[in-house]
């Protein structure tokens, strides 16, 4: 029996899209769960310990999720599967060390970053869940690159994908004592290593599927784990910069705004963050795709591709920023509670700056996955760097408006900039559009 290929089209689209509206009502539930029991105080707290635990995990994880995932649907394709086992067996010794250091990271930033305010035991557990949360990204992603796609798009996502967050909703319902900081946290790591138990015991029952060379073990994609490690940085930097673009105001504010005004600011990015997931979602119905398209010079159908799914996630994702523009206010104290009312004009900005990103489509991605980790990685970068200048700046003389302000500008360059290099370097629009558009076979 061989394992199937990366499955694309609106069939693997709309699978993709149900589990991200399922992780994005978890991420709901479980923020309005704990907003409520916690209070603005400790939310603000836990909100940006669980960012940094998220940063933590893409430095845990090496970049080798990306690679596996790559590597794997191109050695498929290329009837090359034994060679995945070897790539798995050096990808786990690369996260023999990158996990503690990842760990390790997070626990040291926890202190600055929410300054002084979060527990040292509250810290040691947001290194755990940086752990917990990089073998997720690991095992899905290499799920993904053997055509698993329902297990590895359950267990990933931001913040622990649909079904650790799901498990998270039921522990703060079920448990009266997650109105303690400590213990939502614990029932945090918890869910997450629930929802790793499942996702490795699919990948075990898929590994099992590859054929097994015939004498000797199989040559792996790379000469090392060492040239592994290599080729898996640029993926492991972009990430992170990614992530640090749209999270590092967060960071911003906890390191500079009373505890109660990092609450209401982590309320707003958790509501804005939800939009772009019909986005990620179609990320990552065609990731596999996109790389193959490009290998094979066909950028005529990889553009018609990224802009059809770019419409098909868009257009739900401009609904919700038109309500978030439209009456911020009713959406903080349905979701949040009635303390978090003060964020409305943050709500605002902030979905403003989401807009472009989802105008962008998928450029980011295709950039990524055509070679250009580098270009990506350089334009977040800068995005990251700008967000925390200009952050910085309007929290000390706008406070929370003022940051949210800066976050704005800075997201947006970064967003608009990469729709523009997606098309300058691989010779692809990805804004959101219907009908094929003509374009020129290039390399890069």
């Amino acid at each position: 029996m061989t394992p199937r290929r990366p499955a694309d089209g609106f069939g693997s689209a709309i699978g993709a899209m149900v589990s991200r509206v399922g992780g994005a009502g978890a991420i709901a539930v479980s923020s309005a769960l704990l907003a409520r029991r916690l209070g603005p105080d400790d939310f603000g707290l836990l909100a940006v310990l669980t960012s940094l635990a998220t940063a933590g995990s893409f430095g845990a994880s090496a970049g080798v999720n990306r690679l596996l995932l790559r590597d794997t649907a191109r050695n498929l394709a290329a009837q090359q599967a034994q060679r995945v086992r070897s790539d798995v067996a050096a990808a786990r010794r690369i996260l023999l060390v990158s996990m503690p250091l990842g760990a390790l990271v997070t626990f040291a930033l926890a202190g600055p970053l929410t300054s002084g305010q979060a527990p040292v035991t509250v810290a040691l557990l947001g290194g755990a869940a940086s752990i917990a949360m990089a073998a997720l990204l690991v095992q899905s992603d290499l799920l993904r690159g053997l055509g698993e796609l329902t297990i590895a798009n359950l267990t990933t996502g931001r913040s622990g994908g649909a079904l650790g967050l799901g498990l998270l909703c039921v522990a703060l319902l079920v448990w009266p004592q997650t109105a303690q900081l400590e213990v939502a946290t614990v029932a945090y790591v918890l869910a997450l290593a629930a929802a790793g138990v499942v996702g490795a015991l699919r990948l075990r029952q898929r590994m099992r599927l590859l054929p097994r060379p015939a004498a000797g073990p199989a040559p792996g994609t790379y000469d090392s784990s060492r040239a592994m490690a290599r080729a898996g940085f640029p993926f492991a930097a972009t990430q992170l910069t990614a992530l640090l673009a749209s999270q590092v105001d967060l960071w911003v504010a906890g390191a500079a705004l009373p505890a109660s005004d990092v609450g209401a600011y982590g309320a707003a990015l958790r509501l804005t963050s939800l939009v772009a997931l019909p986005l990620q979602a179609a990320q990552l119905s065609l990731v596999t795709k996109i790389a193959a398209l490009h290998l094979a010079n066909d950028h005529a159908e990889l553009q018609r591709r990224v802009r059809r799914a770019a419409l098909v996630s868009g257009a739900p994702a401009f609904v919700a920023l038109l309500a978030c523009i439209a009456v911020p206010e009713l959406l903080l104290t349905v979701v949040f509670g009635p303390s978090f009312e003060a964020a409305a004009p943050v709500l605002r900005l902030l979905a403003i700056g989401q807009a472009v990103n989802v105008a962008s489509g998928l450029a980011g991605i295709v950039l990524s996955m055509s070679g250009n980790e580098r270009t990506v990685l350089l334009v977040t970068s800068l995005g990251g760097t700008a967000t925390v200048v200009l952050g910085a700046v309007g929290a000390a003389t706008g406070g929370l408006v003022g940051l949210a302000l800066g976050s704005t500008v800075s997201t947006a360059a970064m967003w608009a900039g990469l729709w523009w290099l997606a098309h300058a370097k691989v010779g692809v629009w990805t804004h959101p559009g219907l009908h094929r558009v003509p374009t020129t076979n290039r390399s890069v």
